[in-house]
């Protein structure tokens, strides 16, 4: 009878359990927060390193680097936009500010030239250390030589009251910033003063850069540098607006767009400037007026100049002279058309 009885209750037992459903942890919007994604990975050219940004759904992002040879990962907060040294002995990226301190600053009405900028990381993969410059707007890392990576600081706050700073010229968009030329393998830098734009060659150590010049020591222009020399050579000493610097592969030619007209006319001329190694100067090939221009017609401040592979040619753009509003008009006399098809 006894052997009956515990049959039946153990029988009894495993219909309850498994009956029973096991309870599930609710998911909630703060575990969805943390679900992380990985995005914009890179190898080095060795092989050896991998980098790559692992973002959650909200907040602060990371940037890892990880060495393939010693199963190593090393952590950058808020790091992105990473590459990589053509020796893989360098990794360079932007490192965000908090995400949390910015959205305090723009609450509060702080203006864009107020919040706090991205740095500059540098990562030393060889002695695993890590150098932050602050204040960055650009930067590039060339990957097809090595030797030099160039940054572009925001323009520098000063201050009224500091007499020293006021007889200088003011960083700003117009006048420009400073650029850095960094030698990463004995850690020395050139600093040129307000730089508008700069441009990289993509197969040797040259960089070109417009600068307005600080009405001293260094003139208005445009300025080829030789990383091998370390020395730099003017191309352009004229005071103007300068667009679309460019340089072939081989760093050997430059070209770039210019005005000398310094108004706020809506309309600029703008002439195509040329330079190849071994010239004192640049050429003008195309000025606003020349001969095969269309009526009407000018070289375009907004198309990029490309060269071709070979270095053969050199690529432009020429766009009809735009068609400005009548400034004269009431904005009740001004015509608004909508144009709308049959698939609308």
């Amino acid at each position: 009878m006894s052997r009956i009885l515990l049959l039946l209750c153990t029988c009894f037992c495993g219909i309850v359990l498994c009956g029973q459903t096991p309870t599930k942890k609710m998911l909630l919007n703060d575990d969805i927060a943390q679900w992380r994604s990985i995005e914009k990975s890179k190898i080095s050219n060795d092989g050896r390193w991998v980098v790559y940004v692992e973002r959650p759904t909200e907040g602060d992002h990371d940037l890892k680097i990880y060495d393939t040879q010693a199963g190593k990962t090393y952590l950058v907060p808020r790091g992105e936009q990473a590459t990589f040294s053509a020796d893989s002995r360098f990794a360079a990226f932007v490192i965000k500010p908090q995400r949390d301190s910015i959205l305090k600053l723009r609450r509060k009405k702080t203006k864009k030239e107020d919040l706090t900028k991205d740095s500059l990381g540098i990562y030393d993969l060889e002695r695993l250390q890590l150098t932050k410059i602050p204040a960055v707007k650009s930067f590039r890392m060339p990957e097809k030589w090595n030797g030099w990576l160039v940054y572009h600081l925001e323009p520098m706050k000063t201050s009224p009251k500091d007499t020293a700073a006021a007889k200088l010229k003011k960083e700003n968009e117009d006048n420009g910033s400073r650029l850095t030329l960094f030698n990463l393998q004995n850690r020395t830098s050139q600093s040129i003063g307000y730089v508008k734009s700069y441009n990289l060659a993509e197969e040797s150590p040259k960089i070109a850069w417009h600068t307005t010049g600080d009405n001293k020591a260094q003139t208005p222009g445009v300025y080829v540098f030789d990383g091998l020399s370390s020395k730099s050579q003017s191309i352009w000493s004229r005071k103007g607006m300068v667009k679309q610097l460019t340089l072939d592969r081989p760093g050997a030619q430059a070209a770039f767009v210019f005005t000398a007209d310094s108004t706020k006319a809506p309309v600029k001329a703008y002439t195509l400037c040329y330079w190849k190694n071994g010239q004192n100067v640049s050429q003008t090939p195309v000025q606003p007026n020349a001969n095969f221009l269309p009526k009407q017609w000018l070289v375009s401040e907004n198309a990029a100049l490309s060269f071709a592979k070979d270095g053969s040619k050199l690529f432009f753009g020429i766009a009809p002279t735009p068609v400005l509003q009548d400034t004269s008009l009431l904005d009740d006399e001004i015509v608004s058309v909508e144009v709308w098809a049959t698939q609308d």
